[in-house]
This record gives C-alpha cells, structure tokens and sequence, in this order.
C-alpha cells in the first residue's frame, strides 16, 4: 500500500489549494505527495509543501486522519495521512511555483489560491479530508 500525506495549509480561515493546466485534470489540489523511505510523516508534509508550493517554515498542527482509498491512476490501495499545517508567516494571495522534487508532478507549474469551505467541492475527491 502507498502512504501519502495532505497539507491542509489554513490562513484567515481560507485552504491553499492548487490547479495546473492539465484539460484532463479540472479538479483542485491540495500539497501533498509520497513518504519516501526512512521519512517520518511529518517530514514528508515539509518536504511535499515546500516541493509543490515553495513555502519554508510551517508549523504542522494536529492529524485529522487517515484516507484508505483506490487510486484511480494504477488502482492500487493507498494510505493518505492528512494534516492541518500554518504558515510561520502570511502568504500572498496567489502565485505560481514550479514543482521540484523527482515525482510526477516535478516541473510543472501550479496556480496556487486560498478557497473558503464553500468552494471545496472543487478539490479532487481523492485529496478531500
């Protein structure tokens, strides 16, 4: 089974979300990615936010849970460890930031937005807590 983790990045009672252009893909996004081997949960939380977003210095607050889901990519059972995560100082409102790291999303450019709770039915149903 794959273990992933999601950053629930909160400022001003607002989620960072993301999009990308991809036609195929309308959804939003959430940060978050693969554990990699030997990483502690909450490290990898770091490593995806500052991989996806470009932002350094956060405090991880609390787990809120475990998703137990079918990815519909390969169809294989993943493990999605969720958090709740504050920036350690105010973000922008929106920006752009190219993804590092050598996963699949690595170089693409994300649209990154704060959405209220009314928008979230637009984030991928995979990456809702």
């Amino acid at each position: 089974m794959g273990v992933k983790v999601l950053a629930i990045i909160i400022q001003q009672q607002k989620i960072l979300v993301h999009s990308f252009n991809k036609p195929s893909y309308p959804w939003l996004r959430l940060p978050g990615g693969g554990v990699e081997a030997g990483e502690s949960l909450e490290a990898a939380v770091v490593r995806e936010i500052w991989e996806e977003t470009g932002i350094r210095g956060v405090k991880i607050g609390r787990k809120v849970g475990i998703l137990n889901y079918i990815s519909p990519m390969d169809g294989q059972p993943r493990e999605r460890h969720c958090f709740i995560v504050h920036p350690s100082e105010p973000l922008p409102e929106k920006w752009d930031h190219t993804v590092t790291g050598d996963g699949d999303d690595a170089a693409h450019i994300f649209s990154h937005f704060w959405i209220g709770q009314e928008a979230f039915a637009r984030v991928d149903a995979t990456l809702r807590p």
